[in-house]
């Protein structure tokens, strides 16, 4: 096949179409209609059916909302909700905090220790908190000192001749 060079045009002929109020109305009724129409076509590609179908129990509607933050996550907005797209931040959270109460002689599943004997141990003697100031925040000889106070303070414990 051999590219016959084309002649430009002489001349260029528009065309106009100018519509009245009535016309435009028209128009744009049968846009809105039109647009209308695409609605369920819409709404069954993303599953919005499968979704509200799914609304009847409370814990199908966590799973939702679950997936609504994975989404979100996913496209870099903060949900709030843990996901996989925190395990990074927290891990260097949870490594930090582990370093700094291993310093403090902090031991047992408060120090990072879930170990299932450390979890039976600390379900059985619970001597711990997550909160500061509690007996996490402590080492075992000031716990120690602690719990002689208290027991003296209560009467038990050795006694003084």
């Amino acid at each position: 096949m051999v590219n016959m060079p084309k002649r430009p045009p002489d001349q260029v002929i528009e065309y106009r179409i100018s519509l009245q109020d009535y016309e435009r109305q028209m128009l744009d009724h049968m846009i809105s209609i039109q647009a209308a129409s695409l609605i369920p076509k819409i709404s069954d590609s993303i599953g919005i059916e499968q979704i509200t179908k799914m609304l009847d129990d409370p814990s199908k509607i966590i799973q939702v909302m679950y997936s609504i933050a994975l989404i979100l996550e996913a496209f870099g907005i903060e949900s709030g909700w843990p996901t996989p797209f925190d395990w990074k931040d927290w891990k260097l959270e949870f490594e930090a905090a582990k370093k700094e109460r291993q310093e403090k002689g902090v031991t047992g599943g408060a120090a990072g220790n879930y170990s299932l004997g450390a979890l039976i141990y600390n379900i059985l003697h619970p001597n711990w908190t997550w909160f500061e100031g509690g007996a996490a925040s402590m080492t075992s000889a000031e716990r120690e000192a602690e719990a002689a106070a208290r027991a003296a303070a209560w009467g038990y414990g050795p006694q003084e001749p």
